[in-house]
């Protein structure tokens, strides 16, 4: 069975996403601000497999309702941000109408390069992991809030020829607020994000000479330039049968946990214990303290994507009927989390 053959596969069995930008499904919608949640130059923390993370970013008017096309160049500002320092390291690639930049991230020594594909465009950033915004401007520097942004990531394990694809979580404009670069998510700038988040997951296997996880990776978008806030959530855990735990975690503005690591209650065979369940979901309801005065300033706020790296013979269990599936070449899967219809409090951005 050929690599791509298994990557077909794994998306008829978990429905993963496609690729928003050869097939963009019908609930990828346009935006003024993107966010990559999970940019990293190694599968996990501390793995010491290298990856490249692939940002493509596309100016699509033709995509955005009621405009009916249009020739809008625009200069898309993009912001690795650190995920331990929240320090925002920064260029601009101009993107003409209807067509995409790609942006390729790896690591370089002892730096991070961010690599225009096309132009071979270059900007050297210290953090090894963390998470890129796209925003838009003008020649002068002024932020536009023109919902033309579509966005997709793919991270790429060369080592062991394996990939995963997940859509930018695209924010749309609202219409209001002024042309710096202090971004609100208020619904007056631009939309909120969820209260709740919820992603899901198949049961992580810490048996050897197989064993992976799952790895959630998370970002609020509620702090300073340079300045951590301090993001707590609490994680209620379901299994296939609704049977129910928890867990939380604290962090700053990213982080990227193994959930295997929190409680072993993830992984299979604890999971859904005494039926064994090969998949779960799990649903987050989160505070984040904006200025460290110990006082949440704002409710949900939260995002990000789910991932799991299976090895070659990588078994999953608890298919249909008892069966099991055991993985015939390296793989790897992920998920943008699930958004609840209600908002969260209103946060903002300052990377003035």
């Amino acid at each position: 069975m050929s690599l791509r053959q298994g990557f077909l596969i794994l998306w008829l069995l978990l429905s993963c996403s496609g690729s928003v930008l050869e097939a963009r499904p019908g609930n990828q919608e346009v935006g003024a601000f993107l966010v990559f949640p999970s940019v990293q130059t190694e599968t996990f923390p501390g793995s010491g497999v290298p990856v490249e993370t692939w940002l493509t970013i596309a100016n699509a008017p033709s995509a955005a309702p009621g405009t009916g096309g249009g020739s809008m160049n625009i200069r898309a500002r993009i912001n690795f941000i650190d995920g331990t320092t929240c320090q925002a390291c920064t260029f601009t690639v101009p993107i003409s109408p209807d067509d995409s930049e790609i942006v390729v991230v790896q690591r370089d020594g002892m730096s991070t390069e961010l690599r225009v594909l096309r132009t071979n465009q270059t900007r050297s950033c210290p953090a090894e992991r963390g998470f890129v915004t796209v925003s838009i401007e003008n020649d002068l520097g002024e932020t536009l809030r023109e919902n033309v942004l579509l966005g997709e990531q793919r991270i790429v394990d060369y080592t062991n020829g394996r990939s995963f694809t997940t859509e930018a979580l695209a924010l749309h404009a609202s219409g209001g607020g002024n042309s710096d670069r202090d971004y609100a998510f208020d619904d007056v700038e631009y939309s909120r994000l969820s209260r709740f988040v919820a992603f899901d997951f198949v049961a992580p296997n810490a048996i050897a000479p197989t064993a992976f996880d799952a790895y959630l990776t998370l970002f609020t978008l509620g702090f300073v330039d340079g300045v951590s806030p301090i993001t707590d959530c609490s994680i209620t855990a379901f299994d296939d049968e609704s049977n129910s735990f928890s867990d939380s975690v604290m962090f700053g503005c990213w982080t990227q946990v193994e959930l295997g690591s929190l409680t072993p209650e993830f992984n299979y065979p604890d999971l859904g214990v005494p039926t064994e369940a090969e998949s779960g979901w799990i649903q987050l309801d989160c505070q984040v303290d904006t200025d460290a005065n110990l006082t949440p300033d704002a409710n949900g706020a939260v995002h990000g994507v789910i991932s799991q790296w299976a090895p070659l013979g990588t078994v999953l269990f608890g298919r249909p009927g008892g069966a099991t599936l055991s993985l015939t070449s390296p793989a790897a899967w992920g998920r943008l989390g699930k958004q609840s219809v209600t908002t969260g409090d209103a946060v903002t951005l300052e990377l003035e």
